[in-house]
C-alpha cells in the first residue's frame, strides 16, 4: 500500500512544516495530503505555497484559500472586497499559476484504500459526501443538538465526536480543540500558527507524528487556546516484540462506549510496521478471539471473529467474508516518542 501523509493546517508555517516532513521521513513516492488553510496569519505563505506545488502534493480548499478566491472574483467584478493586512500581502505576492492551482483545489479526496476521507471543515451525519454544504466542508466545527453544523465552537459539541463512519474522516480548521481523536475521525489542526503544534497523519500505520512551532506568529481572535484536548493518550512504553506478520491484544482503559474490557488489537505488518485496532468484531461487539489471545483463522491469513466467523485483513482492518463483509475494524491512532509509543483514543 503507498505511504501517505495528511498534514494539518500550516497556515504559512515554513520551517515547521520542512521540520515535519522531515519527522515524517517523507520520501519521493509517498503521497501528500494537506488538510487545506496553507495560507495568511504565519510568516511565510509564499514559501509554502510554492513548496506544496514543487512537491506534487494534493491539497483540499481550505475556508482561507477560499475567502482569497471569493475576493478576486468579487474584485474581478468591481465589487469591494476588503482584506485584513496579512491576507492582503498574500492576495498581491501570488501569480497567475497561484491563482489557477488555488481554483483547482477540491473540497474533499477519497482515499479508498485506507476507508478514509479528508476535508478541511466538517461533515454531515447522514448526508452523503457529494451532498454536503459546501459552507460545512469549508467551515464547520461543531454540532447542534439538532444535528446542524454551525461554525462556531460555542455553539454545540465536536461535529467529530457524533461522526459514525463508515469512512474514517480526516480533517482540520478546529485549532482552538487542537488535535481530535475519535473512534472514526481525526482533527490535524494542532494551532501551529499559534504557536502549539504541526501534526501529520501517516497511513498505512495511522500514526500522529507532531513537531512544536518555533513560535507564536499571531493571536487567535475570540476564545482562548485553554480548550482540554480532544483524546486521552495511553502509554505502551517500547512497542510490544513480535514477528511481522503477527498481532497480539493490548488492555485498554476501561470506560466509554467500548465495554467494561475493551482492548486493541496490535498487529505488526511484514515491514514491522505496527497497526493498531479495537478488538472488537463489527457485526455483534465482542472481541475477535473472544480473549483466547487466538486472533487467527485456519491459515493464519486473516484476522478470525472466534464467535460469528467474520474474517477480516490485517493490513488494513477490512473484512472479506461473513456477516460484517465490506466493513472495517475501528483503527486507533497512536504516535511515538522518546519514552515509547501511544494510543490516542477518544475522550470519555
Amino acid at each position: 500500500m503507498q505511504r501517505t501523509l495528511i498534514i494539518g493546517d500550516v497556515h504559512g508555517c515554513f520551517e515547521e512544516l520542512q521540520r515535519l516532513l522531515r519527522a515524517c521521513e517523507y520520501r519521493q513516492g509517498d503521497r501528500l495530503i494537506f488538510v487545506g488553510d496553507l495560507l495568511a496569519k504565519g510568516p511565510e505563505s509564499l514559501a509554502v505555497l510554492r513548496e506544496v506545488r514543487a512537491l506534487g502534493a494534493e491539497c483540499i480548499l481550505g475556508n482561507h484559500e477560499a475567502l482569497l478566491l471569493e475576493c478576486r472574483r468579487l474584485r474581478a467584478t468591481g465589487q469591494a472586497r476588503p482584506l485584513g493586512a496579512g491576507h492582503q500581502e498574500v492576495y498581491e505576492s501570488l501569480e497567475e499559476s497561484d491563482w489557477d492551482w488555488l481554483a483547482s483545489l477540491p473540497l474533499w479526496v477519497v482515499l479508498e484504500d485506507y476507508n478514509v476521507e479528508v476535508v478541511h471543515g466538517g461533515r454531515q451525519s447522514g448526508c452523503p459526501l457529494e451532498a454536503q454544504e459546501p459552507s460545512s466542508l469549508l467551515s464547520a466545527r461543531s454540532q447542534r443538538p439538532d444535528g446542524s453544523l454551525s461554525a462556531r465552537i460555542e455553539e454545540g459539541q465536536p461535529w467529530a465526536s457524533r461522526w459514525s463512519g463508515p469512512r474514517e474522516v480526516v480533517f482540520g480548521h478546529d485549532a482552538l480543540r487542537g488535535l481530535q481523536i475519535y473512534p472514526f475521525a481525526r482533527g490535524l489542526d494542532g494551532g501551529c500558527v499559534y504557536g502549539r503544534e504541526l501534526h501529520a497523519y501517516l497511513l498505512p500505520e495511522r500514526r500522529i507524528v507532531s513537531v512544536p512551532a518555533a513560535r507564536a506568529w499571531c493571536k487567535p481572535e475570540g476564545a482562548a487556546l485553554q480548550l482540554p484536548k480532544h483524546y486521552r493518550s495511553l502509554p505502551l512504553g517500547p512497542l510490544p516484540r513480535i514477528s511481522p506478520g503477527q498481532c497480539e491484544g493490548i488492555d485498554l482503559p476501561p470506560g466509554g462506549e467500548w465495554g467494561a474490557r475493551p482492548q486493541a488489537l496490535f498487529y505488526s505488518d511484514i515491514h514491522g510496521r505496527p497497526r493498531f485496532y479495537l478488538n472488537q468484531c463489527r457485526h455483534i461487539p465482542l472481541p475477535l478471539d473472544a480473549l483466547s489471545g487466538d486472533f487467527w483463522d485456519a491459515q493464519g491469513q486473516l484476522l478470525e471473529c472466534k464467535t460469528h466467523g467474520a474474517r477480516y485483513r490485517p493490513q488494513d482492518g477490512y473484512c472479506v467474508e461473513g456477516p460484517c463483509q465490506g466493513e472495517w475494524l475501528i483503527p486507533l491512532a497512536w504516535r511515538a516518542g522518546d519514552e515509547g509509543a501511544e494510543l490516542l483514543l477518544p475522550p470519555l
